[in-house]
């Protein structure tokens, strides 16, 4: 950026290539659900720090990938690698808990019987469920970050997503998809 020159060329497709490439992305990504929802808190955290292990692996190249994409200082970009580590870190913990994304919590309920009572009359039980395919729309200024959080408590609740970066900063979005695909993540 701050050149002006081009780091390389990214193909945009047509309006018809690229809604037959999200339609057959949503397929995939709905196939991907159906399996994801099925695994265990435990593992989806296990995937959640593998991505995050993955990441920190590539620090300096995903910071200087950032760098030369969206011209923030070096020192910058690698703080929001590391930031954007942690926001992985983060959910795989709270795929363990069992009042976080991975379980439910008992409450009591507002109902007391009979209304002059100071008690509840029973306790309701909540529970967290995968709801589908997310789609996430990101922004250039927090290319790396603004994807793991919200990636991030997606995978750990179950649901699969689709990032959709900024047509500014696609290179950190897809070096992210490779380190998320080599650490298991759907």
């Amino acid at each position: 950026p701050s050149s002006g020159l081009p780091i390389c060329s990214i193909s945009t497709g047509t309006t018809t290539s690229t809604t037959n490439t999200i339609y057959e992305n949503v397929d995939k990504a709905c196939i991907e659900f159906d399996k994801l929802k099925a695994t265990t808190g435990m593992h989806r955290g296990g995937l959640l720090k593998s991505w995050a292990s993955h990441i920190r692996q590539n620090k300096k190249d995903l910071a200087t990938l950032m760098t030369y994409e969206c011209g923030k200082p070096l020192p910058e970009s690698l703080g929001e690698v590391e930031y954007g580590a942690s926001f992985l870190d983060f959910y795989a913990s709270e795929c363990l808990r069992p009042n976080g994304l991975g379980g439910g919590t008992l409450i009591p309920t507002p109902f007391v019987q009979p209304p002059s009572a100071k008690n509840s009359r029973g306790t309701a039980m909540t529970y967290n469920e995968a709801v589908g395919v997310c789609g996430f729309i990101t922004p250039w200024n927090f290319p790396l970050a603004m994807i793991t959080r919200k990636v991030g408590p997606a995978i750990a609740a179950g649901c699969t997503s689709l990032v959709k970066p900024s047509e500014l900063t696609p290179l950190t979005a897809m070096a992210l998809e490779v380190l998320a695909r080599r650490a298991g993540v759907p």
